[in-house]
C-alpha cells in the first residue's frame, strides 16, 4: 500500500502548445503547477511521466529506488517512469515547491546533458537562475494569456539554465536584482520578492536602494517600461506589450508608457 496524505495545496495547470506536426513531438511542458505543503506531507508511487520539482523552501526527503537525499531549498529532484519514489516533508519546515511535467522526443538523453537521469534523480542547490524563470512562468500560465509556444520554449529554457554553472556567492541586492532582471515571461511584485527572500518591504527597500541608488520598485518599473520600450519598437501593439510585461490595467498602462515616450 502506498504511503500519501492530502495536506497540501497544489495548483496545476495543464498546457497548450501549438496543434503543429513539427511540435508534437518538440520539448515541452505539458503540466505546471506550485504546490504547498499544510506540514506533515508525505507521497509514494510509480510515475508515469518525467516530472522535475523545484524546491523553493522548506526541507524533506527524497527516496528513489531505495537511495535517499535530504531536498531542501534550491534543490532539484526528478521523477523518471517506473521508478519507486517515496517523498515527504519534516513536519516543523514544510515543502514549498514548484514541479513540472516534460515531454518530448529524446527527452532522457536531454536531461542527461542537464546532469539529471535514473541514475542522478537529484542536483543539489542548482543555479539560482531557476528560481526568477519559475516565478516568472508562474505568472504567465496562470495569466491564460501565454503565446501557445511558451511550454515549448520555457522547456528549453529550464534545460539550459541547469546546464550553466551558477555563479558565485551573491548578496541579497544582487540576488533581487537578478531575480528582476532575469523574469524573462512575467515580472515579480514587491510582495512576491519580500516573500521569496524571507524579509519584509522595509528590508527589501532599504538593502536594494544602499547597493542600486533607487528603490526596488522604482527598478522594477524601469525594467518593465524598457521591454515595453522594446517591443513596441518591434511593432507589437500596445494592448499585448502591456499583458506581456504584465500590467493588469490597460488603461493605466497607455498612461503610464505614454508619459515614458515622452
Amino acid at each position: 500500500m502506498f504511503r500519501r496524505n492530502n495536506n497540501f495545496i497544489n495548483r496545476p495547470v495543464t498546457l497548450n502548445i501549438p496543434a503543429l506536426p513539427s511540435l508534437q513531438q518538440e520539448l515541452r511542458i505539458k503540466v505546471f503547477s506550485s504546490f504547498e505543503s499544510q506540514g506533515n506531507f508525505e507521497y509514494e508511487q510509480i510515475p508515469r511521466n518525467y516530472a522535475l520539482h523545484f524546491i523553493v523552501s522548506g526541507l524533506g526527503e527524497f527516496v528513489c529506488d531505495g537511495k535517499s537525499y535530504q531536498a531542501g531549498p534550491g534543490d532539484i529532484f526528478m521523477f523518471f517512469p517506473g521508478m519507486q519514489i517515496y517523498y515527504h516533508d519534516y513536519p516543523d519546515t514544510p515543502w514549498q515547491y514548484y514541479w513540472l511535467c516534460l515531454d518530448g522526443n529524446n527527452l532522457e538523453l536531454l536531461l542527461e546533458q542537464a546532469g539529471l537521469s535514473p541514475q542522478k534523480p537529484f542536483l543539489k542547490s542548482v543555479n539560482p537562475e531557476l528560481f526568477a524563470l519559475f516565478i516568472s512562468l508562474e505568472k504567465a500560465f496562470l495569466s491564460k494569456q501565454y503565446s501557445p509556444f511558451l511550454p515549448v520554449a520555457a522547456a528549453w529554457q529550464i534545460l539550459s539554465v541547469l546546464s550553466r554553472k551558477p555563479q558565485g556567492k551573491r548578496n541579497l541586492a544582487e540576488q533581487i536584482k537578478d531575480q528582476i532582471d532575469l523574469a524573462q515571461f512575467g515580472y515579480p511584485s514587491v510582495e512576491e520578492l519580500a516573500e521569496a527572500f524571507k524579509v519584509n518591504r522595509t528590508t527589501l527597500f532599504r538593502t536594494f536602494k544602499q547597493a542600486y541608488g533607487c528603490g526596488v520598485k522604482e527598478y522594477l518599473d524601469s525594467v518593465r517600461l524598457k521591454h515595453a520600450l522594446s517591443l513596441y519598437k518591434s511593432g507589437v501593439k500596445l494592448d499585448a506589450i502591456g499583458r506581456i510585461c504584465g500590467y493588469g490595467s490597460e488603461e493605466y498602462f497607455r498612461r503610464i508608457f505614454t508619459s515614458y515616450l515622452r
